[in-house]
Order: C-alpha cells, then structure tokens, then sequence
C-alpha cells in the first residue's frame, strides 16, 4: 500500500500536496495530520487521487469546508475504507451525506468534533446506507447535535459490526437509546470491544451493569472521569 503521512508541520502548503499528488498518483493512504494552518486550498489537490482508502485530516488547525472535501470523497468513493476528520469543525450534514452516499465500503469512520452534524442529518444518513454492510469502528465524540434519533439509527445500521464506538459529550441521549445493547432480542453490540460514554448523563450504576451482561465482548468501558475494565465470566 503506498502511503505518506505527515503531522506537526506549519511547513506544508497547496504546493506541498500538489506535487504529492503529481508524483504519486496511485497513494492509498494519506494523512495529514495536526498541521498547522490546513486548508481549503493544501486540500483541494487531493481530489485527484483516485485510489484512497484511507483519510486523515485529523485537527487541521486550519480551515476546511463541505465544498472541498466533498469533491474528495466522490472521487475516492467505493476504494474509501478509513476516513478521519476530527476537529474538522467546519464540516456539516452535507458532508455526512456524501459520506454515505458514495462510500460504500467505509468500515471506519471518525467524526470527533463535529458540533455541526444535526441529529437528523445523522438519522438520515444511516438510514439510507444500504450499501454499507456495517461499521467496526465510530467517533462521534463531542458530536453535539446528535441525539437519540442519531445514535439509534447507527445502531440499527451498525450495532452488530462495531468494535469500538465513542459517544463522548453526547449528553442528551437517554436510557431508552442505550437499552438496545443490553435488549437479548436484538445483536446490538455483539462485537462491542470499547464504549465510551463520558460525559453521558444518563449513565448510571444500573447502565453500566447492564451493558457489562448486554455486551458479552465488551473490554474498556469509559464513563468519564473512569476507564473501566470490564472483566465478564463465561
């Protein structure tokens, strides 16, 4: 797999990432990561690249829009099997729609930070990713605007696949959306490795005990300011 990644710089430009992209057409992993003043126009050559699958754009400490990252994921489209835009805080449900719309094939996908997703946006999205056959792994820390009606819809689309999901920070979610995992007519969380829930206010002693016996795989379980072990017999 031919890769380049890069992090910690103030020294990478649109001329930087245009001459990456001249000399090295066929790149299937690409990370630019915390650099300082990313932007709209360093990212925009990376539209070109016709064989991603994987992204990451985490903490760009710059600017990035919907209207240049979209043309990124159309292109990459069904090779896209990673995708990181944490802190990417620009970024909307338009962007969560072309995500579902054209990459079929995603089996990891980190949106931290994102305070611009609506939870109907969310809802939809997942609702409508027939193609998508499951994620392994989800961060929709500090995702604000999500809600119930978000979180279900990923639970009814990627309960059984996932590994590890973070819903830090989404702090009006209910007891009622975190039932499914412990719900012994469903297979949500069957393959739940890691949770986090911190900052979950509607966590309590009877839902952590619940999802220790719902989640039978269930290792690390936070519930901020702890990490729990979980430790189940069987």
């Amino acid at each position: 797999m031919l890769t380049f990644e890069i992090s910690d710089t103030a020294r990478w430009d649109e001329e930087c990432t245009k001459t990456l992209v001249t000399q090295c057409p066929n790149l299937e992993t690409v990370a630019l990561k915390r650099i300082n003043g990313l932007s709209n126009e360093i990212i925009a050559p990376l539209a070109s690249l016709k064989y991603l699958k994987s992204l990451d754009l985490s903490d760009p400490q710059g600017t990035i829009t919907d209207d240049y990252i979209i043309p990124i994921l159309r292109n990459a489209g069904p090779k896209l099997e990673k995708l990181i835009l944490d802190s990417c805080v620009e970024l909307s449900d338009e962007t969560f729609s072309t995500i579902t719309a054209y990459c079929p094939n995603v089996h990891t996908l980190s949106l931290s930070g994102l305070d611009r997703l609506t939870d109907e946006g969310v809802a939809t999205g997942f609702q409508v990713w027939k193609q998508n056959e499951g994620l392994e792994s989800l961060n929709l820390c500090r995702c604000v605007g999500v809600k119930d009606a978000g979180v279900q819809a990923v639970l009814v689309h990627s309960g059984a696949s996932l590994e590890s999901l973070n819903l830090n920070s989404l702090d009006e979610l209910t007891q009622e959306t975190l039932s499914a995992f412990w719900d012994e007519e469903g297979n949500v969380g069957d393959e739940l490795v890691e949770l986090d829930l911190g900052f979950v206010r509607c966590v309590s002693d009877d839902v952590i005990r619940a999802l220790s016996m719902g989640c039978r795989e269930l290792k690390i379980l936070k519930v901020a300011p702890c990490v729990l072990k979980v430790f189940i017999d069987g």
